[in-house]
């Protein structure tokens, strides 16, 4: 007799370092990263990485290479300039910009993942157990996610097909 499969899964917390150089909206987006951060489980798997002329000091190279981040934001004057210096440091890291220009301050800075968040395709051979809860096998395979934006929540990953 074949004894009955069980599968536990837990997420894993989404890791995410933001690169900002300072300037005159920093506190502005420090404010919006420190509420991301507290938003995905208290901000315990989240790094803020300082950027001064261009550079990201030796220590904070240390510890995003101990981060691994699944998602690096950068947030400088000068992306172009900095992002191979992060594509050589973090191998397979998202990175995703924001524009910034020093004589045109940003408003109302965000810097929440969005349309951008990880899916949830590592949950399909859970789905096909043919025990439990999951006996029937799921009809619907969801190929998009919805995006609300200045709601303040965190987006969910139930998605939708489109």
């Amino acid at each position: 007799m074949k004894p009955v499969p069980r599968i536990r899964a837990a997420s894993r917390p989404t890791r995410v370092a933001y690169l900002i150089e300072d300037g005159p909206d920093s506190h502005g987006w420090l404010d919006s990263i420190f509420a991301a951060c507290f938003s995905r489980y208290g901000g315990r798997q989240s790094l803020v990485v300082p950027v001064a002329d261009g550079a990201i000091p030796e220590r904070y190279k240390d510890w995003l290479r101990l981060l691994d981040p699944d998602v690096a934001f950068v947030l400088t004057y000068d992306n172009s300039g900095i992002t191979p210096h992060l594509t050589g440091l973090l191998a397979d890291t998202m990175i995703l910009h924001r524009d910034r220009r020093r004589d045109v301050p940003e408003d109302h800075p965000r810097v929440d993942l969005g349309a951008t968040a990880l899916t949830a395709l590592s949950w399909l051979p859970f789905l096909k157990v043919s025990s439990g809860a999951f006996r029937g096998a799921p009809e619907f395979i969801l190929d998009s996610y919805p995006v609300w934006r200045g709601h303040g929540l965190v987006t969910d990953n139930f998605g939708v097909l489109s």
